[in-house]
């Protein structure tokens, strides 16, 4: 409903909200699940890197993707970045899927991750080409 209220606004609209939703986001409004995406995130983020958060909303629920993709590297399709923090068994078991998938579709050594149940301390990124600009 449009309304004109007695006040300076010149109008408003009344809704009634159904559903709704709620996503968790860094400072620089990247959605992440968990407190070692935003770590990553952040870092990312300060280190001036071009990279994308890929989101679920359209995916399949089997599709493997990554939790970053840095675009910024020497290669051109993209690097993927994992960020592994738990070690319940549905998760182990998911997390062993990915690494096969990643190792062979991008080979060993030619995608990111950080086991942030072992490793206290992010990892280097993989480096940044030459020239490569965050635009």
């Amino acid at each position: 409903n449009i309304g004109t209220p007695n006040s300076r606004w010149r109008g408003w609209i009344q809704a009634e909200v159904r559903t709704g939703a709620l996503m968790t986001v860094s400072r620089s409004m990247l959605p992440f699940e968990s407190s070692h995406e935003l770590a990553v995130a952040d870092a990312l983020v300060a280190a001036g890197r071009a990279f994308e958060k890929p989101l679920r909303f359209d995916a399949e629920r089997d599709l493997v993707f990554p939790d970053f993709i840095l675009w910024d590297t020497a290669r051109n399709a993209g690097y993927p970045m994992e960020v592994f923090g738990r070690t319940d068994e549905a998760y182990t078991a998911r997390r062993a899927g990915k690494e096969n998938y990643y190792n062979m579709t991008f080979g060993r050594g030619g995608w990111w991750s950080w086991d942030a149940t072992t490793e206290s301390r992010i990892p280097a990124f993989p480096p940044a080409r030459k020239g490569a600009t965050l635009s």
